[in-house]
């Protein structure tokens, strides 16, 4: 019954799935639930000339898997699939310009590693980056 009367404030930049989870799973009151999101401004994708699709994808996780943690089997799905899936349709097709966003930092830099190993020319764009490498064409070696 206390967890009825409990207030839950989650503050994020952008609401991720994840975060749409745990709102659901574990954020309960008897007064019901409230989200709050800022106005939609429109950004430089509505601008461009050139049509553009995103493309958002479910991957199926099963539970508990390898007998560990269900985090850690959810990693390495999406990790596997996005592998396994994604980028190899991207390697066969000869696909260009395409933008993968990944949202966690220890997640980027396993696809970092991997896209980098398996000799794929991309650029990487993150918080750690210099400013000069954030433009131009993509360098092989995945430098940013």
């Amino acid at each position: 019954m206390a967890r009825a009367y409990r207030q839950t404030v989650l503050l994020a930049s952008a609401m991720v799935p994840e975060l749409g989870g745990l709102l659901g799973r574990h954020a309960s009151s008897h007064a019901g639930k409230v989200r709050v999101r800022g106005v939609a401004q429109l950004g430089a994708a509505a601008a461009l000339a050139v049509p553009h699709r995103q493309l958002f994808q479910r991957v199926a996780v099963v539970p508990g898997g390898s007998g560990g943690s269900p985090l850690a089997a959810a990693d390495e799905a999406r990790f596997a699939y996005l592998t396994g899936t994604v980028l190899a349709t991207l390697r066969r097709t000869k696909q260009r310009r395409t933008l993968i966003f990944i949202p966690s930092y220890y997640d980027f830099v396993r696809v970092r590693n991997w896209l980098t190993v398996e000799g794929f020319a991309f650029a990487a764009i993150h918080e750690y980056s210099r400013t000069s490498g954030k433009e131009g064409a993509p360098r092989g070696g995945g430098g940013g």
